[in-house]
Formats: structure tokens, C-alpha cells, sequence
């Protein structure tokens, strides 16, 4: 099965961020400050991790691919056991289902192949072959 293009998940990722910056007046959960706060701090933390994610729609490629659906993973599992510790009915609903979208939202999209971190992580210090894959200690000369 084929999973969601890069493109549309990053244009998921702001409409998640959006979303949940506005939550608290979306939903009428500006009372509530816990609630008000994950949502707050959830939204702009989506965002800016997206901002600097390697994909077309980002300000700056330093973060690859799978370690951003790893911070989705995370904040989707924050939001979702937020359902659990939150105490009102009125908070728990929008958030739970925001996280399970985030969820849905890793699941479809798939972890890459990503040759270039594992080469990195390795020492490798040009993973796409320009230099013959020389180890970064030998590469004096």
C-alpha cells in the first residue's frame, strides 16, 4: 500500500500546528489553562519542528524525515494521554482526536529508507557517493 506523499503529510503537519494553536478558541477550552497550554505549546511545536524538516515545504532541510514522524509520533501519544489525565470532558475530545490523527497520520506516511542518516551515523561523511564513501577519519588526503 502506498503511504501519503512527503507533500501532502507536510501540509497535514501545518494544518495540525494551525489547528491546534487555535484550539483553545476553536473548541471553547481558553479557560482551561492545562489544556490551553498543551494545545498551545503542542501547535508551535509542530510547527517549527516542520519549518526545519527535509521536505519541500520547510524553511531549512535539518531534520530528516524519520526523525520528524518520530516527534509526530510523540506529540500525537501526548495529545492522545492527554484523554486520560485531563479532568474535563470539553478539553479531552478535540485533543484526543487531533493525536489520533497525528497517529493515522505516521502510520500512512511510513518511515524511509534514509541511507544518507545511517551513513552519517556510521562516520560516512558523503552518504550519496560523490567521495566513494571514504570514512571520515581516512579523509586526510
Amino acid at each position: 500500500m502506498r503511504g501519503i506523499p512527503l507533500t501532502a503529510h507536510a501540509v497535514l503537519d501545518y494544518l495540525v500546528g494551525l489547528l491546534l494553536l487555535g484550539a483553545p478558541w476553536i473548541f471553547d477550552i481558553s479557560g482551561q489553562t492545562i489544556g490551553s497550554a498543551v494545545c498551545l505549546t503542542m501547535g508551535y511545536m509542530v510547527i517549527m519542528y516542520s519549518l526545519f524538516t527535509d521536505y519541500k515545504l520547510s524553511i531549512f532541510r535539518a531534520i530528516p524525515i524519520n526523525a520528524h514522524l518520530m516527534c509526530d509520533l510523540f506529540s500525537g501519544l501526548i495529545l492522545v494521554c492527554f484523554y486520560a489525565w485531563s479532568q474535563t470532558n470539553g478539553v479531552k475530545w478535540p485533543l484526543a482526536a487531533i493525536g489520533g490523527f497525528q497517529l493515522l497520520f505516521v502510520f500512512f506516511t511510513g518511515f524511509r529508507d534514509d541511507r544518507a542518516a545511517e551513513a552519517h551515523s556510521i562516520g560516512y561523511t558523503d552518504p550519496h557517493g560523490l567521495m566513494d564513501m571514504v570514512p571520515a577519519t581516512n579523509r586526510h588526503a
